[in-house]
């Protein structure tokens, strides 16, 4: 867990180079991690009683409310206006297929491994960066995506 946390560490440190704004942003990213990890475990220990569809279900239920509130406190737009595709494509997208699999995930790995993973997503927008904007990669960079790759085979190993 160290390395990954150092390895994301690693990853958001040319955030503050960029400016506070920045990593403001990353920490906030930080942060919805630590809350994935919390709604991992809580997933888990549903998953001891029933089922990955009514799991999704009942997760999806008891989360909306929150979500909605945080989003009508931030004065957010929460009725689409002009056409419904994009929330239909989210809900499928997100929702259903992204939530239906990592609820379906937990079955073969634990919330450790499934959190470890995660945190491949800053380590994959640096390699998007490069890809499509022709970012520099620095030694941090290398570091960071070794860093974080590193923890994934070694919690893999230790979970055989």
């Amino acid at each position: 867990m160290l390395s990954a946390l150092a390895g994301a560490g690693l990853l958001m440190g040319r955030s503050l180079e960029l400016g506070a704004r920045t990593l403001a942003g990353d920490l906030f990213s930080v942060a919805a991690g630590l809350f994935y990890v919390g709604y991992l475990v809580l997933l888990q220990r549903g998953r001891a009683s029933l089922g990955n569809w009514s799991l999704l279900f009942w997760s999806t239920l008891w989360s909306a409310p929150v979500v909605l509130a945080c989003a009508l406190m931030l004065g957010e737009p929460v009725w689409p206006t002009a056409h419904w595709w994009p929330l239909f494509t989210l809900a499928l997208g997100s929702q259903v297929l992204g939530q239906g699999l990592l609820v379906y995930a937990l079955r073969h790995f634990g919330p450790l491994m499934i959190g470890l993973t995660l945190l491949t997503q800053p380590a994959i927008g640096v390699l998007s960066g490069w890809l499509a904007f022709g970012e520099a990669l620095t030694w941090a960079d290398g570091a960071g995506i070794a860093l974080v790759s590193a923890a994934l085979v070694l919690a893999r190993l230790g979970a055989r």
